[in-house]
């Protein structure tokens, strides 16, 4: 059996982190002032979509005109995508009553990761899992999490990339409500 030289593995093993790290990057970077032209634009109507949640319920974006609507575009993995989500339970549970929507866009993970981090993070909105991501390619999302507001005639008011606060939250919820 022949091994390969030591400054081979040692190669495999930096280019493998290099792109490991650049991933990262790229990925979960938060980037609040994203390149102009990337995603949809501020203003533009929202791209439709049909997706499901885990249970099988079907939603429709172009079903929710007349609500304002926070598409948030996330990863159980991601950290970031993490910390905001209990801010959004609690917008979403203290105006709902206003017509405000929450669609969390998971990106094509597996049923049983959703849950459970649905589950123990409390969310009531409904996730909805983006199965070969083609909506996150639609929005063109980079990094996670990437947050779109929209009015009720379906016109997006706002983008966020990065996790958002609470009060980035609630400044960002008036362009919509």
């Amino acid at each position: 059996m022949t091994r390969y030289p030591r400054y081979k593995r040692v190669t495999s093993a930096i280019t493998l982190l290099l792109l490991a790290a650049w991933l990262g990057y790229v990925l979960l970077w938060p980037n609040p002032n994203a390149a102009a032209g990337s995603g949809v634009p501020v203003g533009s109507v929202a791209p439709d979509f049909e997706l499901k949640t885990v249970t099988g319920e079907s939603y429709r974006l172009s079903d929710l005109r007349g609500k304002a609507v926070l598409l948030n575009f996330f990863a159980t993995w991601c950290r970031y995508c993490e910390q905001e989500m209990p801010a959004l339970e609690e917008a979403y549970r203290t105006y709902a009553d206003q017509g405000f929507v929450v669609l969390a866009i998971d990106l094509d993970e597996t049923d049983l990761a959703i849950t459970a981090f649905r589950d123990e993070m409390g969310i009531t909105f409904p996730i909805l899992v983006d199965r070969g991501s083609n909506v996150a390619r639609v929005y063109q999302i980079v990094p996670l999490p990437t947050t779109y507001f929209i009015d009720r005639s379906g016109v997006v008011r706002g983008k966020w990339t990065g996790p958002l606060t609470p009060e980035q939250l609630r400044e960002a919820l008036q362009l919509i409500l």
